[in-house]
């Protein structure tokens, strides 16, 4: 028999001869068979003992060979795989970083757009503060010059007012003296005149005047008013009683003219304290009409408790004068019965009775 396959021969005495196969190990079991079925049945059982050793270590090196193939082809797939999974991620994660990095691009833009636009309201918020300013220092410049000219204008019509006011006492006062001189027996006296035209003018200018006056001018300008004209209707009572009790003459005819000439003047008066009224009227809301005119019903309760209050208190005091006239009266009395010998006797008895000592009757 010849080897299947081409061997070099390797002479062994103990073990017979032997092949080696370079080519694998399936050419390796053939020539380990057919030497074996050449030995004769000693040798074939001693090659059994020592040959079949090698091949039982070949076939468990082809089954690990195998197995280790097996598992290297399952490693490579698990690489292969495991790769595949960290390329995914890593495109993965450099699309997300390329989002973020667009995003965060995005949101500097923004937020440098939004920079921009606060610079600029800042800027417009600064120049409206800056106009504000302007024009709140305008408005309180015109106001205050305008303060300025109604005070003035107050002022002026207040010393009209005043200057009638000197006119009209004058007037008075020179009348009131004629009237005296008359009195007294003194003949061709001279009588004051006054010039009616030109205080109805002077009023009629004070009532029509279209200038825009405060409140409280309006107010102190009408109060002003009625306290001269309570004055003059004053005097007027007291000039027609004193003219009522003169006897005809043309001193006194003169005199009653002149008392014609206040009338007038009164009415005028009251004619342009109207108008004031009216001003006044337009200026004060509804409001303050109402709280005024609540203001006049407290005030007239408040005068009445006060004056029953005012009431009572005399009351009470009159009650108290009367209670101590009454003991000081008692007091008297007692006082002037105490000096009678009866009341002295009668006092002795009660002195003794209290010293335990025996008194007969």
């Amino acid at each position: 028999l010849s080897p299947p396959c081409a061997c070099k021969p390797r002479t062994n005495a103990a073990n017979g001869p032997t092949y080696v196969v370079a080519n694998s190990a399936q050419s390796c079991i053939e020539v380990e068979i057919f030497a074996f079925r050449c030995f004769p049945e000693r040798e074939r059982r001693f090659y059994t003992y020592t040959t079949l050793g090698p091949f039982r270590s070949t076939v468990r090196y082809n089954t690990f060979v195998k197995g280790s193939r097996s598992q290297s082809a399952k490693d490579d797939e698990t690489s292969r795989k495991t790769r595949q999974e960290l390329e995914e991620r890593l495109r993965l994660q450099e699309e997300h970083g390329a989002s973020l990095s667009k995003q965060l691009s995005n949101i500097q833009e923004e937020r440098a757009k939004q920079k921009n636009r606060f610079q600029k309201v800042n800027e417009a918020l600064a120049a409206f503060e800056q106009n504000i300013e302007l024009g709140h220092n305008k408005m309180d410049t015109a106001m205050n010059s305008e303060i300025q000219r109604r005070k003035l204008h107050e002022k002026s019509l207040f010393s009209k007012m005043t200057e009638i006011e000197d006119r009209l006492n004058t007037y008075v006062g020179n009348l009131t003296n004629s009237i005296n001189q008359i009195k007294s027996g003194k003949e061709n006296v001279k009588i004051p005149s006054l010039d009616i035209d030109g205080l109805r003018r002077e009023m009629e200018a004070i009532a029509a005047d279209k200038s825009k006056v405060s409140m409280e001018g309006l107010l102190k300008l009408e109060e002003k008013m009625a306290r001269v004209q309570t004055g003059l209707v004053h005097d007027r009572k007291e000039i027609t009683q004193q003219i009522s009790k003169m006897s005809d003459s043309d001193d006194v005819d003169k005199v009653k003219d002149q008392l014609k000439k206040l009338t007038n003047v009164n009415d005028e008066m009251e004619k342009t304290q109207d108008i004031i009224r009216d001003k006044v009227d337009k200026q004060i809301p509804k409001d303050l009409n109402e709280l005024s005119s609540k203001t006049d019903n407290i005030r007239q309760q408040l005068n009445a408790r006060l004056d029953k209050e005012e009431e009572e208190r005399l009351v009470r005091s009159i009650k108290g004068i009367e209670t101590t006239m009454l003991r000081v009266t008692r007091f008297t009395q007692v006082r002037k019965g105490a000096r009678s010998p009866e009341l002295r006797r009668r006092s002795k008895i009660r002195d003794r009775c209290r010293m335990g000592q025996v008194v007969e009757n």
